[in-house]
């Protein structure tokens, strides 16, 4: 019996290590090439941090028609992508091979949409779902430089720096990035008015996420 089960253990662990493997060929090596061509190298100090969460938490990624792979993995918003090992070394997950993530009971999902016009796959958390609309939210941190001595100017090291959350909706197929409420007005002509009218009635506010998802329960009611 302990030998099925150490035989049974000893398969499982071959599967998933030839699951991380097989998700390692079509993801970025994490290199000191690759860090310098972001800015910064990991031995040089940064302070504050990329990651929404600096310790491994197992990560569930759904490949696009292949084999679902759990492996730790940390979300790093910087590179806009989630790191995982193989081998002891560290590689970024392609966002073209992945449908979903699943990490601490959320959902996350690449979409392509600009931010200061920079179109480009970016991870967005799903936090609300009305049957084919959903409501996403980004969250995207920058690499400030590091602040030299110079007559009366004080030294500052490298940092990252948070930026405040957007919220990107999924509305009748088109990836919207909410800048105002006139990006959701203009998908619905005929009902233009009415969402304008709910909008101001219930003082909606395109940075508050509890308003946000009573908005997405609206508009998707809507024919």
């Amino acid at each position: 019996m302990k030998n099925l089960l150490f035989i049974s253990l000893f398969l499982a662990g071959g599967l998933q290590m030839s699951a991380q493997t097989q998700l390692a060929i079509d993801a970025t090596e994490l290199n000191d090439n690759v860090n310098q061509a972001h800015g910064y190298k990991k031995t040089k100090y940064v302070a504050g941090t990329p990651y929404l969460n600096e310790n491994n938490t197992i990560g569930t990624f759904y490949q696009k028609n292949k084999t679902i792979v759990k492996t730790p993995t940390k979300l790093n918003m910087y590179y806009n992508g989630f790191e995982y090992m193989v081998d002891e070394k560290t590689y970024l997950v392609n966002p073209s091979v992945i449908d979903s993530v699943s990490m601490n009971n959320e959902t996350y999902v690449f979409k392509t949409f600009s931010v200061n016009g920079e179109k480009t796959p970016k991870v967005v958390k799903e936090i609300d779902k009305k049957g084919d609309n959903k409501l996403y939210v980004y969250k995207s941190v920058d690499l400030i430089p590091e602040v030299k001595p110079a007559g009366y100017v004080e030294p500052k090291p490298a940092r990252f720096e948070w930026n405040d959350p957007v919220y990107v909706f999924d509305i009748k197929g088109q990836t919207i990035l909410l800048k105002n409420f006139k990006s959701i007005t203009d998908l619905f002509p005929k009902s233009e008015n009415s969402i304008r009218k709910y909008i101001k009635e219930n003082h909606l506010r395109v940075n508050n996420e509890a308003n946000l998802k009573t908005l997405l329960g609206y508009i998707s009611q809507l024919k």
